[in-house]
């Protein structure tokens, strides 16, 4: 709402985008500290140099109102890299030292003191600023005095400041207290900074300001000066005795004048001596104590290369005296041979390259030896000594990692196993955010190990269990027990998958939870055989309920059930069976079928005997099969079987289960039927003999009629004679094609109407029927169109005949059912090979079209669309019958499309056969004459 720059008016504010946290607190009434974060607007360096986007930082405080109401915020920005800096450095020790600060990430932000340093040894680019773009990790090397190494920066470890730093953190957000900073912690044992130097440090977290703080100095500077001490109480040690000497000869050679004038001067100058002697005692005595209770072992080496001292935690670990090591060479007194037994030349000794080189050495992999001959492994620093640049010894600080050793081997052997664990791990913080899987995680989950680090076990939540479930199994494992029990999970493709997991916490030494690990099995296939075992036993449940209510039908339905052995014995028959048979249970069972309800002698007897034979020898032919049986009576009875064979636990046939039903009523109607197919077909024939007679005595005098009419029709005639003799002539037409129906339709029923297969032209069938439609188009004003698909075959092999016959009856009723509009007679290919063609045909019409419920009863015979129909047009009703039956003797289908007012289509496709040979050029030709001539098209649209 204001700024010192007019254009971040009405802008989201960079605190609120950053640290909506910090902006938070300031509305509910503290001020605070907001550490850098990269700028949102170009910042002046030194000198007026534009430095881009560079950190800022922030204090920020509440506005309020009178009565105390928050009503904005107030920002100041700083520049970390001034007076934020400055006052870090005004705490540094020594020349070496530096103070900095860095956030949660290990970035820093305060400026280095090394930036120059920084630069050239490539960590920092030219004109940017070390402020959050230098993290404070361990390079594993001295990179001021030429070490690179080969992993990347932001794979590196952080340094042992920043991660004790980091703990401390951890302790105090995992605490909850109300503490604004961690405890002090220090490291006099040597650890690598951000630029790989070896460093003695002390740091803190303050959880208030959300950031931590460290003070370091070079090891080389801290330790130089015990030796300087040293080297100083012997110079004044020596310069004494050189002015007491000198004092001598001046009494001697001065006399008695001076006496008093050197007595002065010498007691002034031993009771300075005095007092720096009992300073660098003190000092000494100091120096002494720390190295007397330090709990590693520590060691000096001389320019000589001879130890000049060693403190008690270093003799206690290396069994020796300290007489016995002061004044040795410690390589081949403790270091010359490796773990595995083989020498180790002393030119290969990071120690001894400390002294000769002036190199510091971290190293943790190597053995030292005991005066028992015995080796432990150890861990230690050896760093060099300088004064005046020249190297003038060294000091080796060591421990002993024996314990640490194993728990990394027993650590190494753990991970081996959880990494080879056929059982999905995970590791969790207090809060659940994940923190290790193993690899079966992410083979069972399908989220790999980056995706799941930092995510929730929640994102693996299906649904399925209700969130009581989970709250329980929180509060379970927040109290420190274990639990254990079955969920439901999803994969990250979507697919759900059963685990039974035991979920346990991880404790401290002091008892806190600082951990969760949860061991899960994937149970799916468990679970499914379970659901499938459970369903495996509904449905036998099912089953066996189904059995019992068969059994109970069975027992009261109309059927014979009897079981009957290999051996042709019956075994079991129901009462229904007894019944009809007419045998008691007593009397059939155990008895053979042959002799009891099948007949033992006869025909039918031995004809039986065969089929019960091969049943038991082929059961999987005889599903069904009907046969005479006899009754205890001796009636006879039809029945019709049903078998099924019933094999033993090792596949063999033990039974034939048959199932029969009384089919004496339908073999006797079936006889009757018989008898009277065989009388219908008689006067099917008669029927034809009397229709086929009948034609030809109608066709005589009629074809007489038509000739006469015709050629009357030829002659002069009155008016009224012309209309009578052709009204004559249409009638004998009509009566004449009615005739040729009933005659094709008879055929047709009687299965005697054959197709020909000779070669056509289609384009001469549609010819001949224009030829014999147009007229009457023309009649009735109607517009005859013919319509042939290009890619039709014109040379086909079928029944010409029959084509145009069914053409004729199409599009003769379109004329005879339309007053006004067109008629067209459309060709489409449907299918084309090298040897057939299927041909889609479709006479299309503009006239009084059908209801679907005419469509419907369309090709029956005898019938048309309704009698009024029959009253107004006439017919039979036979035309599209016919057409119907000769379209399904070509291989095809007919169809209707109609509707009322708007006309019908009638569709019907038929295959033939191809006449290639037919082929001529007759017709190519006489299209190529047409080409470029004009044509006149007049249509009434």
């Amino acid at each position: 709402i204001a700024s010192m720059r007019d254009i971040n008016v009405g802008s989201a504010n960079i605190i609120a985008i950053h640290k909506p946290e910090l902006l938070d607190r300031v509305f509910q009434g503290e001020t605070v500290f907001v550490p850098p974060i990269t700028s949102d607007v170009m910042l002046d360096k030194k000198g007026g140099e534009l430095s881009g986007l560079p950190p800022t930082m922030f204090f920020a405080g509440p506005i309020r109102k009178a009565d105390g109401t928050i009503i904005a915020a107030v920002a100041k920005r700083v520049d970390p890299s001034k007076d934020f800096s400055k006052i870090l450095q005004f705490s540094r020790v020594g020349e070496s030292g530096e103070s900095y600060a860095f956030d949660q990430n290990g970035r820093l932000i305060s400026e280095s003191r090394f930036e120059d340093d920084l630069r050239q040894i490539g960590l920092l680019k030219e004109g940017v600023s070390s402020v959050l773009n230098i993290e404070i990790r361990d390079p594993g090397g001295n990179m001021v005095e030429g070490y690179r190494s080969e992993v990347p920066r932001s794979k590196q470890p952080f340094t042992r400041m920043a991660a004790g730093a980091f703990q401390l953190k951890s302790n105090l957000e995992n605490k909850k207290t109300q503490a604004e900073h961690s405890a002090i912690e220090t490291d006099i044992t040597g650890y690598r900074d951000y630029r790989g130097v070896p460093v003695f440090g002390a740091w803190q977290w303050d959880f208030e300001l959300g950031m931590g703080m460290t003070s370091e100095i070079d090891v080389a500077e801290a330790l130089s000066t015990y030796f300087t001490m040293r080297l100083t109480v012997l110079g004044i040690l020596g310069v004494t005795l050189f002015l007491s000497v000198a004092a001598t000869l001046f009494v001697l050679i001065l006399g008695e004048r001076a006496n008093k004038a050197l007595s002065l001067a010498r007691d002034n100058l031993e009771k300075k001596v005095a007092d720096r002697t009992a300073a660098l005692a003190d000092a000494e005595e100091r120096s002494r104590l720390l190295l007397e209770s330090a709990g590693e072992g520590i060691f000096g080496v001389g320019a000589d290369g001879l130890v000049n001292f060693i403190n008690p935690a270093g003799v206690k670990m290396l069994g020796y005296d300290d007489e016995e090591v002061i004044g040795q060479k410690i390589h081949p007194l403790i270091h010359h041979t490796h773990a595995d037994g083989s020498p180790y030349p002393v030119e290969d000794c990071p120690m001894h390259h400390s002294l000769v080189q002036g190199t510091f050495s971290n190293v943790d992999d190597e053995v030292l030896w005991r005066r028992d001959g015995t080796s432990f492994p150890v861990e230690y620093t050896s760093v060099p000594i300088r004064k005046d640049e020249a190297v003038i010894g060294s000091v080796v600080l060591f421990r002993d990692i024996t314990e640490r050793k194993q728990a990394e081997e027993e650590l190494k052997k753990l991970s081996s196993a959880v990494e080879q664990s056929q059982v999905s791990v995970v590791i969790t913080d207090p809060d659940g955010t994940i923190e290790y899987v193993n690899p079966k995680f992410t083979e069972v989950s399908g989220y790999s190990f980056d995706e799941a680090i930092g995510q929730n076990p929640r994102v693996l939540n299906a649904g399925i269990q209700p969130p009581e479930f989970y709250k329980d199994m929180w509060d379970t494992i927040k109290s420190g027990s274990d639990w254990q029990g079955e969920f439901a999970n999803k994969k990250k493709n979507g697919d759900i998958y059963w685990e039974n997991a035991t979920i346990s916490p991880i404790r401290n030494t002091e008892g806190r939870i600082t951990h969760f690990v949860a061991v899960k099995e994937d149970i799916t296939d468990r679970k499914q055989a379970e659901q499938e075992l459970l369903k495996s036993r509904e449905t036998l449940a099912d089953q066996a309920r189904m059995l019992e209510r068969a059994v109970e039908q069975l027992e009261s339905v109309n059927s014979v059930i009897m079981r009957w052995d290999t051996s042709g014995n019956v075994r079991s028959l129901n009462k229904f069976g007894q019944e009809l048979f007419g045998y008691s249970e007593d009397e059939i069972i155990g008895q053979p079928l042959v002799g009891t309800i099948v007949a033992d002698e006869g025909q039918t007897a031995q004809n039986l005997r065969l089929m019960i034979d091969d049943i038991l020898k082929n059961p999987e032919n005889y599903i069904a099969n009907e046969n005479e049986n006899i009754c205890k009576n001796g009636t006879k009875v039809w029945m019709l079987w049903r078998n099924k064979p019933l094999k033993g636990e090792d596949g063999e046939l033990e039974e034939i289960l048959s199932i029969g039903i009384d089919i004496s009523d339908r073999k006797e109607m079936e006889a009757k039927l018989a008898d009277a197919k065989e009388v219908a077909e008689e006067a099917t024939q008669a029927k034809s003999d009397f229709l086929a007679n009948m034609s030809h005595e109608i066709r005589t005098p009629m074809n007489a009629i038509i000739g006469m009419s015709h050629l009357c029709l030829g002659t002069e005639l009155q008016p009224r004679q012309r209309d009578y003799i052709e009204k004559v002539y249409s009638s004998a037409q009509s009566l004449l094609g009615i005739i040729n129906d009933i005659l094709d339709f008879s055929k047709i029923e009687a299965g005697k109407l054959e197709m020909e297969h000779t070669p056509f032209r289609l384009d001469e069938v549609l010819n001949n029927l224009g030829n014999l439609i147009a007229i009457k188009a023309q009649e009735k004003g109607l517009e005859l169109l013919f319509d042939t698909h290009p890619d039709v075959p014109r040379a086909l092999i079928g029944d010409p005949l029959r084509l145009g016959q069914i053409l004729l009856n199409l599009a003769g009723n379109s004329v005879k059912f339309t007053e006004e509009g067109e008629i067209v007679v459309r060709t489409e290919p449907v299918r084309i090979t090298d040897d057939e063609v299927e041909i889609q045909v479709s006479v299309q019409d503009t006239g009084i079209g059908m209801t679907p419920e005419q469509c419907d009863k369309l090709f029956q015979s005898f019938s048309q669309a309704d009698t009024s129909t029959t009253r107004k047009y006439g017919g039979t009703g036979l035309g599209l019958t016919i057409s119907k039956k000769l379209v399904e003797m070509m291989d095809g289908n007919i169809r209707v499309e109609s509707e009322p007012g708007k006309g019908s289509a009638f569709i019907f496709n038929a295959v033939f056969g191809r006449a290639a040979d037919m082929e001529t050029i007759e017709e190519t030709a006489a299209l190529s004459d047409l080409e470029k001539l004009k044509v006149l098209v007049v249509d009434d649209v």
